[in-house]
């Protein structure tokens, strides 16, 4: 895919680094953060979305419906794909969209509501010849019917861009569609759970024989009604399950898929006191921490919950494999019919008996979420994680929070934010957040909650530092757009370093990319005076000749970039004073110099800029002439500029 395409993705990508040690843009001093992130390899958005996009492709089984849809979109450049959940109806989508070349820009578009706007569409998002997708599943009643108002209109201005779209809606909401878009509907329906299911274990590299998995009578059962994602995630589980020495495939099958939602709510169920279940409910939650770890945030659960009493003495502490054998064999003792024999201590950090454990705590044990998520804020402060161990643990209750309880992952944010033990807490925020900005259902409010913290004035160095992070990491490759707009805000704000930092991720972010150029150039003309010495700091930095005129993705400086950076140079000219701009326009003008690449365009961009001001005229000429002594390469130039200002200016060219 080329430096324009947008990615799809299930999971969160930082920054990554080629030394050793734990290092991520959330454990560097604020201080040191602009040289870090000048100096630090940034994900590669065409290496994600090429290995993306081979993921999708080699787990996608079509639905019945998909040539239908796709001769839909060819011929009305536009599509309308409705279906159930777990349908499939997002990923076909997606292929529809990426059509098997590896040329083709495609873009997520999101409600402009999350940039603070009232509208849900912005048609100069559109581009000529791009590929969007517009996914509606998880939009609410009243702003869905915004979204079909708004969509009637656009659909017509699509074939006159060669532009292609493809909207995802709820099968649910088939008779909200206007009548434009009536003609465009596709309904899709999953294909067979089975075959889905092989194609998911042999891209993921299953040693198990795809015939018999599907054969399996408790496959096809839990196959039955199944959506797609959860086909997956079956998949994972099964891939995930370490075999025995000398087991069969069937036995692995046997052992395994007893032992989930059943065999965990038997266990938690058997259990005599709040502090059993304490222990049990850390084990899974942190299959991989040591025992001490285990032992001591299990204390805190237990105080969370008000079931401590006294707590019990480090020295006086049973060991914690004798406590977990204890709980499984209480299931044991008690008779258990639903898995006899089955469930065992290594149970208990296998990821999906762990998985159905945190599952069971948190839908039947609903008054307990708010003190699990407390209980995850301080243990999170408390440090007595390993940075890896914090990182998982933090995953996980992220993906309980996102099920049914997003504020509490809101607050949990926040809290670790506050500025207590910034070390501790700020990587805990950053996973969350990238976890939570790209969830289907919940992204749209935590990407806003990001962009309140970027407009809020005074906004604390260590959330702007998280919004920096997740806006240069994961919503730097899955949404470049609204990332590109979080830190145009932050490089607004009133602190120096915040400001600094910012501009410096936002250049580096847009410069490889030319229609992220032409959308941030798009708002920083006209000018915005409650913005203006930041936003002229910012396009001084942006208006760097060698950004826009060197390389393969640089955008046009003729046409309408051309008109947009004459508007933003004259705003700068006519609303600061020179010592503001003087550097800025000496190099504009070194590289407008005769026989340089696009000199006459640059020269005029910047004539025009001065439109009929003569003093403006005479005060680049100047410079013109000054910058020419200076480097002899540059002859010519001064005369040069005066011909063009002399043109401009309706005088005489004798």
């Amino acid at each position: 895919m080329t430096d324009q395409a947008q990615t799809w993705m299930d999971s969160a990508y930082g920054y990554v680094h080629t030394g050793t040690g734990d290092q991520n843009v959330y454990n560097v001093g604020f201080a040191n953060l602009g040289h870090w992130l000048r100096n630090t390899a940034r994900p590669d958005p065409r290496r994600i979305a090429k290995a993306e996009l081979d993921r999708l492709r080699a787990s996608f089984v079509a639905p019945p419906e998909l040539v239908r849809a796709r001769r839909t979109l060819d011929s009305a450049c536009a599509v309308v794909l409705l279906g159930r959940t777990g349908s499939g109806r997002t990923t076909t989508a997606k292929m529809l969209l990426e059509g098997g070349t590896d040329d083709v820009l495609v873009r997520q578009l999101l409600d402009q509501r999350e940039e603070g706007q009232g509208i849900a569409l912005d048609p100069e998002q559109i581009e000529p010849g791009g590929r969007y997708l517009l996914d509606l599943s998880a939009v609410e009643e009243r702003r869905f019917q915004v979204f079909m108002e708004e969509l009637s209109t656009a659909v017509e201005e699509l074939p006159d861009k060669r532009a292609r779209l493809c909207i995802v809606a709820p099968w649910e909401r088939r008779a909200e569609l206007p009548p434009a878009l009536q003609p465009l509907r596709v309904d899709i329906t999953a294909p067979p759970q089975p075959e889905v299911l092989k194609k998911h274990l042999l891209m993921n590299g299953s040693n198990l024989d795809p015939q018999t998995v599907a054969g399996s009578p408790r496959i096809r059962e839990r196959l039955q009604n199944a959506t797609l994602h959860e086909v997956s995630h079956l998949a994972e589980e099964l891939v995930r399950t370490r075999r025995h020495r000398g087991e069969s495939d069937e036995e692995l099958l046997d052992r395994v898929l007893p032992v989930e939602a059943s065999s965990a709510a038997a266990l938690v169920d058997v259990l005599e006191t709040g502090r059993q279940r304490a222990v049990l409910l850390a084990r899974c939650l942190l299959p991989d921490a040591r025992a001490e770890s285990v032992l001591d945030a299990a204390e805190d659960l237990a105080d969370a919950a008000a079931e401590a009493g006294e707590p019990v003495p480090v020295l006086e502490r049973r060991p914690l494999s004798r406590q977990l054998d204890d709980l499984v064999g209480l299931l044991h003792a008690g008779g258990d019919t639903t898995s006899p024999g089955q469930v065992r201590r290594e149970n208990l950090t296998e990821a999906h008996f762990a998985e159905a454990v945190t599952d069971h705590f948190w839908d039947q044990f609903q008054a307990l979420r708010p003190q699990i998520a407390r209980w995850a804020q301080r243990l999170v402060h408390s440090g007595r994680l390993e940075p890896a161990e914090s990182t998982a643990f933090v995953g996980r209750f992220v993906r309980l929070s996102l099920r049914t309880s997003p504020e509490l992952l809101d607050e949990a944010v926040k809290a670790w934010t506050d500025g207590r033990r910034p070390h501790l807490g700020l990587p805990a925020a950053g996973t969350a957040l990238e976890a939570a900005v790209v969830d289907p259902r919940r992204g749209s409010a935590f990407r806003r909650l990001l962009y309140d913290w970027a407009t809020l004035p005074g906004l604390p160095r260590e959330r702007a530092q998280v919004v920096l992070g997740v806006c240069t990491g994961t919503m730097a490759t899955l949404y470049q757009r609204q990332a590109m707009v979080r830190l145009h805000h932050l490089s607004r704000q009133r602190d120096p370093q915040i400001a600094e930092v910012a501009r410096e991720a936002l250049l580096t972010s847009t410069n490889d990319t030319a229609w992220l150029q032409r959308a941030l150039l798009s708002r920083l003309a006209p000018a915005d005076p409650r913005h203006g010495s930041a936003d002229a700091a910012l396009f001084a930095a942006f208006a760097e000749p060698e950004r826009l005129t060197e390389g393969r993705q640089r955008p046009r400086v003729s046409g309408w970039f051309g008109n947009e950076l004459a508007r933003c140079w004259a705003d700068v000219l006519t609303g600061h004073p020179q010592e503001s701009w003087e550097q800025p326009a000496r190099a504009w003008l070194r590289a407008a110099a005769p026989g340089r690449p696009r000199a006459s365009t640059l020269l005029a961009i910047l004539v025009h800029a001065c439109g009929r001001d003569g003093t403006l005229h005479a005060l680049l000429y100047a410079l013109a002439a000054d910058v020419e002594r200076e480097d002899g390469a540059r002859r010519g130039l001064a005369a040069h500029f005066l011909t063009e200002s002399r043109k401009r200016l309706g005088l005489s060219c004798r």
